[in-house]
This record gives C-alpha cells, sequence and structure tokens, in this order.
C-alpha cells in the first residue's frame, strides 16, 4: 500500500492519498481525492499499471543477471 500511494501522489491531479488499516490482518482502505473532477479510480488503474510495468522491468533485469 505505501508504495501504491506513493505512486498515486505522483500524479498531478491527485489531491490526497492516503490508506488506512483498522486492525493488523483485516483490509485497508485506500482514501484517494483528486483535483479538477477527476475520477481517482482510473488514477488509481493507472498507478497500479505503472507499478506492474517497473514490477515486470526488475524482473527482466534480474532475470538477464543469472
Amino acid at each position: 500500500m505505501n508504495m501504491l500511494t506513493e505512486e498515486i501522489l505522483n500524479n498531478p491531479g491527485v489531491d490526497v492519498a492516503k490508506y488506512s488499516m483498522e486492525f493488523q490482518f483485516s483490509d485497508p482502505e485506500l482514501v484517494v481525492t483528486t483535483k479538477g473532477g477527476k475520477d481517482p479510480i482510473a488514477i488509481i488503474k493507472e498507478a497500479c499499471k505503472h507499478l506492474i510495468k517497473n514490477c515486470d522491468e526488475l524482473l527482466d533485469e534480474i532475470k538477464n543477471i543469472e
């Protein structure tokens, strides 16, 4: 969740991105507010795609080391 909120905050259309967990083993609650009426769901999806791309690139680099 830390990586996701950081990635969301990189978007200039985001005002707030944070998460909270009521209990240690509960599902986290993500809160995203945007500027200018931008769709927070679209921003979350975009951030997830960017994180997936970064992870794929890292895995490719690791495979090339071997």
